[in-house]
């Protein structure tokens, strides 16, 4: 879970940066330090008027906090994300009739991977219930757009037939997890892969490692595979030879990536295989927690 929370400020523009505020773009930085864990973003809504956030996750932030000598918590976060930040100038709550009763708020948002099984006898769970939002940026209304439907058209044929058994209803999980949620185990190895990394590591990693068909993988909610660390050119050579753990843990979490897809596309069509199933999917990730250093 991470906490998270934004407000929808109108404010006065100061200089101009676009890392910081772009009309035409939503920004998403990564900082450990800002939004341990999470990330932090700045998203246009009109002139003059800005949605502007970030998430933390709590063991994150109490590392992040112990390590300087802090007490932040998620409000002040976001205060001093606000005010670092040399466009926004003078913010105030939105004025706008359109925006009231959605000025502020904080939420806590799941971000792992969808449940491995979203049926049982009579019952299914889709959008936040079910853990949907996508793990690498907390993003819910997409998955829960293609849970729903697909769940939908499984229940209307329960209810033709009136059999409203597990098995029944399974074929939610198959659709789901081939249409949209093959990704989901990949996108939740990335995250923490990704929460491991300190600010240098993630702006290294971005500037030498991420290619353009990474970019554009990531653009379509695809997984990248950072096919820059499998390139021994001499100069990628130096630049992986400088920054062997960052170039190791990325080419280790493409490749666990392609196994996690893999195996999310042979979900069990028969619910009596599920157990065997997700045991495998499990070892998978236990495997990769245990190279992150996430096991105590």
């Amino acid at each position: 879970m991470e906490s998270t929370g934004r407000y929808i400020y109108e404010f006065e523009y100061g200089e101009e940066d676009k890392t910081f505020f772009d009309k035409d773009y939503c920004l998403i930085h990564l900082d450990q330090y800002l939004a341990p864990g999470g990330y932090s973003w700045v998203f246009p809504k009109e002139k003059g008027k800005v949605n502007i956030g970030l998430g933390v996750q709590k063991r994150a932030l109490e590392n992040r906090n112990k390590r300087y000598d802090k007490k932040d918590n998620l409000i002040g976060l976001i205060g001093q994300y606000v005010k670092m930040n040399p466009v926004i100038k003078n913010p105030i709550l939105s004025t706008d009739e359109n925006d009231m009763g959605n000025l502020e708020g904080t939420w806590q948002v799941p971000v792992r991977r969808h449940n491995d099984c979203l049926v049982a006898n009579g019952y299914a769970i889709v959008g936040d219930a079910a853990w949907m939002p996508r793990p690498i940026d907390a993003g819910g209304i997409g998955p829960a757009i293609y849970g729903s439907v697909i769940l939908g058209k499984v229940i209307a044929t329960a209810i033709k037939n009136k059999d409203y058994s597990e098995k029944s209803l399974w074929k939610y999980n198959v659709e789901y997890m081939n249409t949209y949620g093959y990704n989901m185990a990949s996108f939740e190895i990335l995250r923490k892969y990704l929460q491991t990394l300190t600010n240098d590591e993630i702006s290294y990693g971005m500037k030498n490692f991420l290619s353009q068909e990474d970019i554009d993988d990531i653009t379509r909610r695809q997984h990248p595979k950072f096919n820059k660390v499998k390139i021994f050119n001499p100069i990628m050579l130096i630049k992986i030879l400088t920054h062997t753990k960052l170039a190791s843990g990325l080419k280790y979490t493409s490749s666990k990536s392609s196994k996690l897809i893999k195996h999310n596309l042979n979900y069990t069509d028969n619910p009596e295989d599920f157990e065997k199933w997700q045991k495998e999917l499990l070892n998978e990730i236990n495997e990769a927690d245990i190279r992150f250093n996430l096991k105590n």
